[in-house]
Formats: structure tokens, C-alpha cells, sequence
């Protein structure tokens, strides 16, 4: 017999085999299911499956009245999961339990992996520059030189920056600093890690102001698919109109005269990395933080009178040093300026840079004071102006009066003994194969090589020195932000299959406070265009393992060939260490 109304107290019909009726009892609340009496003018809502979290493909029926109801009309139930991007058991989840390790619906997986365990491919990482040895295979910070080859010379005089290629030794470009460049007198420079500059616009008498200018790649700011930049020494696009110019703030009163600069990377208490510069203002008394990337002002506004800044650098600790117009250190904690004091010097001091050991050097009487007893230490007979201390515990001193002659001299750090060099010399850099940079105020350039003392002069094909009155003794090649932040990069190629897709990148990393990586991709057809811009992908320890690569690559997801990118931090003393990198693919 079946049953055709199921009401709980049997009201409506049933049939036995021979489709006779049968009496069945009267029914105590009426049903709206097939077979059950109804009176209803409008159908209803109507689902015979079973219960379920999520709809997914599942679609509920109608059900019409005609005396009785009729079937469930128009309902799709819920069927067996096939890998089709679809939920078809309607459970909330699409291809649960059909998908491929990537999470894709391709019959192949594949996965490469760089770490030290079975079948991972090495890092190829060495000792670690801030803390030493850590496990074999590991990624760790081993190289914290800047990432190009590059020097930033301010042309104090016609108010412009050049940048140099310190390999080939050629000016690659050149910057207007503000837009008017005959009151900027731009002295003062901080290079980052990734070898953009900073520049301090003093405009003696007029308003101070600190500009930024990108190294490579700069962005393509009008979206025209080029970057309307400068070609060279001779090629300076007017204000406003050169793309590789990120920013420029006005900072202080009229007047107050940005005599001071250092670069600061940082990472948040969420983890977030971010960049900052500090600028001094000399007649103002105070330094004041500005946002790298923005060059807004943060809102902090440290008083240092009575210091009269000079000149600025940071350590690893996160302490801001200056000189004083005169005789006297300043230090306060970038995170915390309450913490701060006055060092004094009873000697004359000028231009002002951090070691690796976090040892403080001036130029003036050439000196170096040691936070870590408080003791300065005088190099004998020695005066100078430019202070640039190399990774190898030497410092090379600019307009250096020392051994009954002047030039540019090379002071070990230990010994304290002192090499002079016939190399005219206000400024000093220290570049990132070694090389000492003599800079004149007349606007001559002499590398100096490191170990045969020999003088090569450049940037002299103009008739004459090419450079315009330089006047920067600060840093020009990004090497003092090493001294107080440890950060280097690793990078890979990693092939794909054919007609697959990149899917996933997962890490497992140790970051300690202050300490960190980020992952950036850039899929492409061939190594050439695997360059920049890259695609951020990850900040750790912000974000967790694993990050989809599909949604942040969109099209480009589907091309043979991906470069993987991991810039690592440590602004305290403990590099991050990354035990594994992989990178997964979907293949058809």
C-alpha cells in the first residue's frame, strides 16, 4: 500500500495495491504535503531533502493546491560532491573532499619547496650578520648591503641630487629638490635599504623642507606606460613633472634650517612594516618624524634645545643621535623621546656617524664615544668633516687635517691609527663594494680603493668637476642604515607547468620581537619581465600561512614562470630565520 498523505492522524486517502481507497482516520492538523488535503489559492514552499547548512546548488520547489497538494515541483536536491567549483551536496562547502592538494580541481599538485628537510631545495644562507650561527639550510639575514649600486650627491649649489652608479661610476640621473632650487641648498641625505633617497632642503632664511627621491623602479604616476623621469646630468624635468620625485614636505618655521637627516625602518606592534625619516631642524631645536612612503608628518615633534642640529644618525637600538652646533651629542629613543640625553663633548664637532658596534663617530676633533661605558675617545691630531664608517670597524674622515697635511683620511677603528689620502674631500661615502667616496665642495669626485689607497677621479667630463657645490656630509650609499637595522634579500625563479596555475605560497618562520619578512611574487612568460613591480603577498608574522596567489594575480596567475621575493628585518638583535618557503601550482 502506498502512502500518499502522511499527516500524523491519517486525514486524506490511502490506496492499497489495487488503487482501491481505504478509510484512514481523520487528521488533527492539516499538512502541506503531497496528497494531504488544502485549500490554499497561492503555492508554496516546498523541500523534500534533508536538512542542510548552506543551499549551495540546492533549490527549494513549489507545491500548488488543488483540492489536495501536489508534488514538490521545481526543487534540486542535494547530490554526490564532483570537483566542478560548485556545492552540490549543499553542506556549505564547494568540492569538499574532491579537490587536489592545492585546492584546486586539476588531477596534479605540484609543490616547490626551499628549506633543509628531505627533498627541499637549500636557502644557500651563511652565518647570520646580526646574531650569528643558525640551523644549516635555514634563511637568515647574511648580506645587509643596499640592494643597488648606487651614491646620492647633492648639488648644494644649483639645488639638485644626482645619482651615480657606484660600479660604472656615471651619473645616471639627476633632481630638482624643491621648486625653487636656488633657495633649497639641499645638504643633508639619508639613503634607505632600498637605495631611495632622503634629502634635507636647508633654504637658509626661507622654508625648510625634505624630499624623497626613488632609485628604480619609480612608478609610472599618470599611468601613460612611461616614467617620465631625468636620462641624465644634462635631462632635469621641471618641478612637478619628474615621476621619480615620490614627495616633499615642508617641515619647521621659516627660517628653522633641516640641518639633520636619518632614515628609520620600523616594524608596528601589529607587525607592519613601515619607514620613517627624522629631520633636524637647527634653529628651530627639534626634530620631527615624517612617514617614508607618505611624507606626511607622524604628529612627533622631539625637543632638543638647547641642540642646534647638525646632522643625525640611528642606531640599532632605536636611539636617535645628533650632533649640536658646537660641542655636544644629543640622544633620545625614537619610540620613547622622553628617553633622552645630552653628551658632552669638550671639542668641536661637525658631521656625526654610527659604526657597526653602535660606537659613535664625529667629525670636528675626530672622535668616538662608546654608549656602552660613556668614555669618547680622541684620534690624536686629527680634524676633519664628513664621518663614514665602513663594515669593517674603519672610519673614513672627509677635509681631514692629520700627519702635517690634509686630504681624506682612513682611521681604524681599533688602533685608532690613521692613513692619510691625497684626495680633496668635504664629504665622505662608503659604497657598496668598499670603495671611499672623497667629495669636494669644488665639486670633485676620488673613489678610493680600500686596499692599494689608489685615487681614481670621476664625474670629471664636464670640462671641469660635474657636480655643483656638494655639501653633504651625511650618508649617500645607503650604508649606515645598516649599521642600525639588519635587512637583506633571497630571491628565486621557480618554473611552473604548462597550463597551470600558481595557487598558493606557504612559510613557516621564526620572527622575533622587532623582527620580520615579507613575500612579494611577480608571475611572467620569461626571467626578463620577472622583474618589477612585484605583487605583495605577505607581511610576517601580520599575516598566517598560507596566502592565496590566484586572487592577488588574477590573469597573470596562469604564466610559466614565477619570482618569489623575501626581503627580511631585524630592528633588534635577533634576525627573523625561515625554516621552509613553498610555492604550490595546479596543473591540468
Amino acid at each position: 500500500m502506498s502512502l500518499l498523505c502522511a499527516c500524523g492522524g491519517r486525514d486524506g486517502r490511502q490506496r492499497d495495491d489495487a488503487g482501491a481507497d481505504a478509510a484512514v482516520p481523520t487528521c488533527d492538523e492539516p499538512r502541506e504535503e503531497e496528497g494531504c488535503p488544502c485549500d490554499a489559492l497561492e503555492p508554496v514552499l516546498c523541500w523534500e531533502g534533508p536538512e542542510t547548512a548552506d543551499w549551495g546548488v540546492c533549490l527549494r520547489g513549489l507545491r500548488t493546491c488543488a483540492g489536495r497538494w501536489g508534488p514538490c515541483e521545481g526543487q534540486v536536491l542535494p547530490v554526490a560532491e564532483v570537483c566542478n567549483d560548485r556545492d552540490d551536496d549543499c553542506n556549505g562547502e564547494i568540492d569538499d573532499g574532491v579537490q587536489n592538494a592545492c585546492g584546486t580541481c586539476d588531477p596534479v599538485c605540484e609543490e616547490t619547496a626551499f628549506g633543509h628537510e628531505a627533498g627541499e631545495i637549500p636557502f644557500d644562507s651563511q652565518d647570520s650578520s646580526c646574531t650569528g650561527l643558525v640551523g644549516p639550510g635555514d634563511l637568515v639575514i647574511d648580506d645587509p648591503r643596499p640592494l643597488r649600486h648606487v651614491v646620492w650627491i647633492p648639488n648644494t649649489v644649483q639645488g639638485t641630487v644626482s645619482l651615480v652608479n657606484s660600479r660604472t661610476r656615471e651619473e645616471l640621473r639627476r633632481h630638482w629638490t624643491a621648486p625653487d632650487a636656488a633657495l633649497a641648498s639641499p645638504s643633508r641625505t639619508s639613503v634607505d635599504y632600498r637605495s631611495d633617497v632622503y634629502v634635507a632642503n636647508r633654504a637658509f632664511g626661507e622654508q625648510a623642507s625634505v624630499t624623497k627621491v626613488w632609485t628604480d623602479p619609480c612608478p609610472d604616476v599618470d599611468g601613460d606606460g612611461v616614467v617620465e623621469t631625468s636620462t641624465g646630468r644634462d635631462d632635469v624635468p621641471d618641478w612637478g613633472e619628474d615621476e621619480c620625485v615620490a614627495w616633499r614636505t615642508e617641515v619647521g618655521d621659516v627660517g628653522a634650517v633641516a640641518n639633520a637627516l636619518a632614515a628609520q625602518g620600523r616594524v608596528e606592534l601589529d607587525g607592519v612594516f613601515g619607514e620613517y625619516v627624522w629631520a633636524g631642524l637647527q634653529e628651530d631645536q627639534e626634530v620631527v618624524e615624517l612617514d617614508g612612503e607618505t611624507g606626511e608628518p607622524t604628529g612627533t615633534v622631539v625637543d632638543v634645545s638647547p641642540c642646534r642640529p647638525t646632522g643625525a644618525a640611528i642606531d640599532r637600538d632605536g636611539n636617535l643621535w645628533s650632533a649640536c652646533v658646537g660641542q655636544d651629542l644629543v640622544r633620545f629613543d625614537t619610540e620613547d623621546p622622553a628617553d633622552s640625553e645630552t653628551v658632552a663633548r669638550a671639542a668641536e664637532v661637525k658631521g656625526i656617524a654610527l659604526d657597526s658596534n653602535g660606537r659613535v663617530w664625529v667629525g670636528g676633533s675626530v672622535g668616538v664615544y662608546d654608549p656602552e661605558d660613556g668614555s669618547w675617545t680622541d684620534v690624536p691630531d686629527t680634524s676633519g668633516y664628513g664621518v663614514a664608517p665602513t663594515g669593517d670597524d674603519e672610519v673614513w674622515i672627509g677635509e681631514c687635517a692629520a700627519l702635517a697635511g690634509t686630504g681624506t683620511c682612513r682611521v681604524d677603528g681599533d688602533s685608532l691609527e690613521v692613513t692619510l689620502v691625497e684626495a680633496a674631500s668635504r664629504a665622505v661615502a662608503y659604497d657598496s663594494d668598499g670603495f671611499a667616496w672623497a667629495i669636494s665642495q669644488s665639486g670633485t669626485v676620488d673613489v678610493i680603493d680600500p686596499d692599494s689607497l689608489e685615487v681614481e677621479t670621476i664625474l670629471d667630463d664636464c670640462g671641469g668637476p660635474c657636480l655643483d657645490g656638494p655639501e653633504a656630509y651625511s650618508d649617500m650609499a645607503g650604508i649606515w642604515i645598516s649599521h642600525s637595522e639588519c635587512r637583506s634579500n633571497w630571491q628565486t625563479i621557480v618554473e611552473g607547468c604548462p597550463g597551470g596555475r600558481w595557487v598558493t605560497v606557504s612559510w613557516d618562520v621564526d620572527a622575533p620581537e622587532g623582527a620580520g619578512i615579507s613575500i612579494q611574487v611577480k608571475a611572467a612568460n620569461s626571467p626578463d619581465d620577472a622583474w618589477w613591480p612585484m605583487v605583495p603577498v605577505a607581511l610576517v608574522p601580520a599575516d598566517a600561512s598560507p596566502a592565496l596567489l590566484e586572487p592577488l594575480l588574477g590573469v597573470d596567475a596562469v604564466r610559466p614562470l614565477l619570482r618569489v621575493y623575501v626581503e627580511l628585518w631585524a630592528f633588534g638583535r635577533e634576525t627573523p630565520i625561515v625554516h621552509r618557503l613553498a610555492v604550490q601550482r595546479s596543473c591540468p
